[in-house]
């Protein structure tokens, strides 16, 4: 039954006596209705405007006008409308205060946190999350505490991510202490949050929120190179993704595992996650993830000095970014096969790439690509000009001097 449904009958009853009072009470609980169902079908503008009309009509019954601004509010952030989704839940919460309802407070502020957080006002979303939790608290509300718990930690998270941990020379030490900080209140909240739901006595309704703070505290021990740490959470995640069939989670899992190993200095294990990232990408003709992965083993095996088996991935990879029209991707393929040439001492070739390499940039605008792809085509030439005066040098020494001039550069 809808919220809307369970609405009649309560609040104003039999208040209005008036023949256009109880028409316009019926009026507004109809339009109400038919927005909700529009909504669950998918029709959020639809539904919205619905729903706007009815808060327009009007009734006497708060508990109805309190659930019209809920539904409006969700619908807003649907629609990625988050300022007009703030105005609606404020106006859920102020409601739900008169009524004296505690627990439709606590979910109007929960609500009110998440379209705070993705208008991109963090500490007004923590303040939201934070009032939840004690009005969760106060009604004995283990459920939804957990789900306010949840919200706060993605809120420190979203606002450590605004000071994300850099090594750029324009984020001041402050910001770099900040968002450590926020990182640290972040994990806390997300383990406090695994407490209230791995509780053996609760049923396990929470397994997809479950799965997302795993992956979540495997994101953030990541950014504070906790590789170890990280690992064991997005294998966590993993495993709930295999539990669930869900693909898309199990691709993600494979493809953080195998970067925090490759960061963790171990490459051998980086391409067995990588190889199970592709696999599964491939099962959902998921060609982003694909190239991706096969990205991750390019680079794996290149860190392994393994250039013949890094060219192969590199050139099963330029077909997909080709076909996805991924510039982005086409710049990493063509560093990658400058280095991997360049590295066998194929130095005619290293060249083509980085020509091309440099060319892409320049039409892309990137200027940091650009001149680290001019840095190559110099360096390179200067080799294949030395190669041709001493043409007795051996490619051993020629890839010896090659990354010893690069390095410099």
């Amino acid at each position: 039954m809808s919220e809307v449904a369970d609405s009649v009958g309560k609040g104003d009853g039999e208040t209005d006596t008036a023949e256009n009072d109880r028409a316009r009470r019926a009026r507004c609980r109809e339009l109400a209705r038919n927005g909700e169902s529009k909504c669950k079908m998918g029709d959020v503008s639809g539904g919205v405007a619905d729903l706007e009309e009815a808060f327009s009509v009007g009734t006497k019954d708060l508990k109805l006008l309190s659930i019209i601004c809920s539904q409006l509010g969700n619908a807003y952030i649907d629609l990625k409308e988050y300022k007009k989704a703030v105005e609606k839940h404020q106006k859920d919460r102020a409601l739900s205060t008169i009524l004296n309802d505690t627990a439709g407070e606590a979910k109007a502020s929960c609500n009110l946190s998440c379209a705070y957080r993705l208008l991109g006002c963090f500490q007004e979303a923590i303040h939201c999350s934070d009032e939840c939790v004690h009005l969760c608290r106060r009604i004995g509300d283990k459920d939804k505490e957990a789900l306010a718990m949840y919200s706060l930690a993605t809120c420190y998270h979203s606002l450590a991510k605004k000071n994300h941990l850099s090594e750029s020379e324009e984020v001041t030490e402050d910001c770099r202490n900040s968002a450590s900080t926020n990182i640290a209140k972040a994990v806390q909240h997300y383990l406090y949050f695994l407490k209230l739901v791995n509780d053996p006595a609760k049923p396990p309704n929470y397994s997809t929120l479950r799965g997302r703070t795993y992956g979540n505290l495997g994101n953030l021990y990541y950014l504070l190179n906790n590789m170890d740490e990280s690992i064991v959470y997005h294998q966590k995640r993993l495993e709930i993704g295999i539990q669930e069939e869900d693909t898309e989670a199990i691709v993600r899992a494979h493809s953080n595992i195998a970067n925090a190993h490759l960061v963790g200095g171990n490459p051998c294990e980086a391409e067995k996650h990588y190889k199970e990232m592709q696999g599964s990408a491939e099962k959902i003709d998921d060609k982003v993830s694909t190239s991706k992965a096969l990205f991750g083993l390019a680079t794996s095996y290149s860190i392994r000095k393994n250039y013949p088996r890094a060219l192969t991935y590199y050139a099963q990879m330029q077909q997909l970014v080709t076909e996805l029209d991924d510039e982005d991707g086409q710049l990493k393929v063509l560093f990658g096969m400058t280095f991997a040439n360049r590295a066998l001492g194929r130095f005619e070739e290293a060249r083509q790439y980085a020509v091309q390499h440099h060319k892409l940039a320049t039409e892309m605008h990137d200027d940091p690509s650009r001149e680290l792809a001019q840095g190559n085509i110099d360096a390179l030439t200067e080799l294949i000009q030395h190669q041709a005066e001493e043409g007795c040098s051996t490619p051993q020494k020629l890839h010896t001097n090659t990354a010893e001039r690069l390095q410099s550069r």
